[in-house]
């Protein structure tokens, strides 16, 4: 069952409850909800929590509908404020649950550095959504960086390891606030995914 759960963790194929069916059994017995102090990723932290709960999980690789995501309006594709505010709740929160959960210290250990790695490309969300604001000149995306850097290494300090070349230049970006270089690096992944 570990290697199910850090697959589905680490892939973000539990992202979200669709294309998923629950046993509400579960649901009910371990008081599973939405969190209504985060409004964003709510889903994903319902997801974790019951997949960190289950005995057995079945996963079909393979498409059973179609997602689009073209409307630029969408709440998906709108810009987003406060994330660096509403991550740490959501991430804090599946943290105690990997510690609670039935897994050994070294599973723990390897599902929480899986963690770390998902809050730091959180925080990539959070610069991605200061540079694709058009209202702010680049002075003041960067002040914006700065300012999500403290908010995010205060709040959450990490110390699992690296999983990728990728973590480790992303944690030190933030640990000594080098927003030119995330800033570069968010311009970069713009003209990549372009």
């Amino acid at each position: 069952m570990f290697e199910k759960t850090k697959y589905l963790i680490s892939s973000r194929n539990i992202n979200s409850p669709f294309a998923k069916i629950f046993d509400r059994d579960i649901i009910e017995k371990y008081k599973i909800r939405f969190n209504e102090k985060a409004p964003v990723a709510e889903d994903f932290v319902f997801c974790v929590k019951y997949l960190l709960l289950c005995e057995s999980v079945l996963v079909f690789n393979t498409p059973v509908y179609i997602y689009d995501q073209t409307n630029s309006d969408s709440l998906t594709r709108s810009r987003k404020k406060n994330l660096i505010d509403i991550y740490p709740i959501v991430f804090n929160e599946v943290y105690n649950d990997i510690i609670k959960s039935k897994y050994t210290e070294e599973e723990k250990d390897n599902l929480l550095l899986i963690w770390d790695k998902l809050h730091v490309d959180s925080f990539g969300t959070c610069v991605m959504e200061e540079i694709k604001d058009s209202s702010l000149t680049k002075h003041e995306k960067l002040n914006e960086i700065t300012v999500i850097c403290d908010k995010f290494y205060s709040e959450y300090k990490g110390g699992y390891g690296y999983s990728d070349i990728i973590h480790y230049i992303m944690r030190l970006c933030i640990k000594y606030k080098w927003s030119k270089a995330l800033y570069l690096l968010g311009k970069l992944y713009i003209k990549l995914k372009g």
